[in-house]
């Protein structure tokens, strides 16, 4: 049987000493050693922080892929996630775009 598990739920396992059980359940469980976290949920977040394991999310992703030249800017794909169903508050959009050094001119 093959389990796809949120973060947050393995974060919750480990933070009560219950990761055991998913294998005692499912059979194998498979984990990478990462360096991030990716995630969303602030919750989640919080858990990650207290345990130690750094978070980023996909505002995250997106501003270091234009750091390290993968994408020219983050603008149009911000764009594409606002119109989507996917929530994004326009405070976070700006500051994500002031970090990008895209924010419009004021003329």
């Amino acid at each position: 049987m093959i389990l796809v598990a949120d973060a947050s739920a393995l974060i919750a396992l480990a933070t009560c000493d219950s990761l055991m059980l998913l294998e005692e359940i499912f059979g194998n469980v498979f984990v990478p050693d990462a360096d991030y976290l990716l995630i969303h949920d602030q919750r989640g977040r919080k858990v990650a922080k207290i345990n130690n394991i750094k978070t980023i999310g996909s505002m995250g992703v997106l501003l270091q892929a234009k750091r390290v030249g993968l994408i020219p800017c983050v603008a149009p794909l911000l764009e594409k996630i606002a119109a989507s169903p996917v929530f994004m508050s326009e405070h976070l959009i700006s500051i994500v775009l002031e970090l990008a050094n895209e924010l419009p001119n004021p003329d």
